[in-house]
């Protein structure tokens, strides 16, 4: 229950999430449900969420680069003014 601002009124995330993804996060609001991601998740296309894999271990991509979370995998861009070895793999300081 929670404080609607003028009388307790019933959590409407209990029945079914509040209608909310089953991957979301329901917030209870006086003017109805609102779904969100937890911490850690973030927004995907389809209105559910998915976990950001950036924050563990920078996504695995490594030292001088910038990891950038999608549904199902990781980018890995290195971060200026470094620069890819001739393989890609490495993003060496100049």
């Amino acid at each position: 229950m929670f404080d609607n601002g003028s009388a307790c009124a019933l959590d409407p995330c209990t029945k079914a999430n509040g209608t909310c993804n089953a991957t979301q996060l329901c917030i209870p609001t006086a003017a109805g449900p609102t779904c969100g991601c937890a911490t850690g998740y973030l927004p995907d296309y389809l209105g559910g969420c998915f976990a950001n894999k950036c924050l563990i271990n920078n996504g695995g991509c490594g030292a001088n680069f910038t990891c950038y979370p999608f549904s199902d995998m990781v980018g890995c861009e290195c971060n200026p003014p470094n620069m890819y070895d001739q393989s890609f793999a490495n993003c060496l300081a100049p």
